[in-house]
């Protein structure tokens, strides 16, 4: 994994080459991650894959984290969530990922794949079992 030189993207960008073996692409990780990522596991925190029905509930970890941030969530509504969501899920172009800790949601993200690229859309953490690298792990 290396941060992209690409100037037309930004400086936040990384890309992982997706056709390496799993093993490759965490060799590549750095042993802080490599951690955290074991932790998450060992701490429980389990990984799923949502859908139309809990974009609610991920949206509220939006609202969390732009207060936290103090800023506006984008999208400014469920509405627009879910309008977003109408649009792009029937291609299979966007992916709702969540984060449990003890059988409550509490970190999730939602991937869109645009072109050749994956990109993290959005993100939202109540701040909820910090202790257990849910944003890691997603």
């Amino acid at each position: 994994m290396r941060p992209t030189t690409d100037r037309k993207r930004s400086d936040a960008n990384l890309e992982v080459d997706l056709l390496s073996p799993i093993e490759e692409i965490e060799r590549r990780m750095s042993t802080s991650t490599r951690k955290k990522l074991r932790r998450a596991s060992k701490r429980g925190i389990s990984v799923r894959v949502g859908d139309r029905s809990d974009l609610a509930c991920f949206f509220e970890l939006i609202e969390q984290t732009c207060t936290r941030q103090r800023t506006s969530p984008n999208p400014a509504s469920l509405a627009q969530l879910e309008r977003f969501w109408d649009v792009f899920d029937p291609s299979g172009r966007c992916r709702l990922t969540l984060a449990d800790c003890r059988g409550e949601t509490v970190a999730g993200l939602v991937s869109i794949i645009w072109g050749e690229c994956l990109h993290l859309w959005k993100k939202g953490w109540s701040e909820e079992c910090q202790n257990g690298y849910p944003n890691h792990l997603l």
